[in-house]
C-alpha cells in the first residue's frame, strides 16, 4: 500500500505505473481473502440463526412452503455478492451484517409465531414478552430471586391462559 501511495503522490503518477503492479496484485489478493472470510462468517452466522429457528418447538410441523416463508428473512439478510465484487464495501460487510441478521431473525421468529397460530393441527398462541434483562446487574441471591419473581409475574399470566411465551 505504501508503494502505491508513493506512486500516486508523484507529479505524474501514470509514468512508471507498472512498477507498482506487484503491490497492486498483493492488495487485490488481500482484499479477496478478507471478502471471502467475511462472506464465510456471514454464512456461518446465518446458519446459526437458521438452526435456532428450526429448533423452536413447532417448526417441524410447518409445511415446506411455511418453512420457506419463515426462513426467507434470513436468506434476504445475506449480502448478494461475491468475493471479487467491490460492493458492498468491506466495512459494510463487516459492520452491517450483524444488525441485518438480528432484524431478520426477529422477523423470522415473528413469522414462525404467525404460522404456528394458524396451524391446522391445533393453533398455538405464542406471545412475546420483553425480558428487559440486557445490562441488568444482579449482586446477590436476593436480587436474583426478585428478578425471577418479576419474570414470573410478567410471563405467568400468559402461561396460565395456555399461551406459549417467546422471551425477547
Amino acid at each position: 500500500a505504501g508503494a502505491v501511495d508513493e506512486q500516486l503522490r508523484r507529479e505524474r503518477p501514470w509514468r512508471e505505473a507498472g512498477t507498482v503492479s506487484g503491490a497492486l496484485a498483493g492488495i487485490r489478493k488481500q482484499y479477496l481473502e478478507v471478502r471471502r472470510r467475511l462472506l464465510a462468517e456471514q454464512e456461518a452466522r446465518a446458519e446459526e440463526a437458521r438452526a435456532r429457528l428450526t429448533a423452536r418447538d413447532g417448526f417441524a410441523r410447518l409445511t415446506p412452503d411455511q418453512a420457506h416463508q419463515v426462513l426467507l428473512p434470513l436468506r434476504k439478510a445475506l449480502y448478494d455478492t461475491t468475493p471479487d465484487q467491490t460492493t458492498p464495501t468491506l466495512v459494510e460487510l463487516r459492520d452491517g451484517f450483524g444488525p441485518r441478521l438480528q432484524r431478520a431473525e426477529e422477523e423470522a421468529n415473528e413469522q414462525l409465531d404467525r404460522e404456528l397460530s394458524r396451524a391446522k393441527e391445533g393453533p398455538v398462541s405464542v406471545v412475546r414478552v420483553e425480558a428487559r434483562l440486557h445490562g441488568r446487574e444482579v449482586k446477590n441471591r436476593e436480587e436474583l430471586k426478585a428478578l425471577l419473581a418479576e419474570l414470573e409475574e410478567r410471563i405467568g399470566p400468559a402461561l396460565d391462559r395456555g399461551e406459549r411465551v417467546r422471551i425477547v
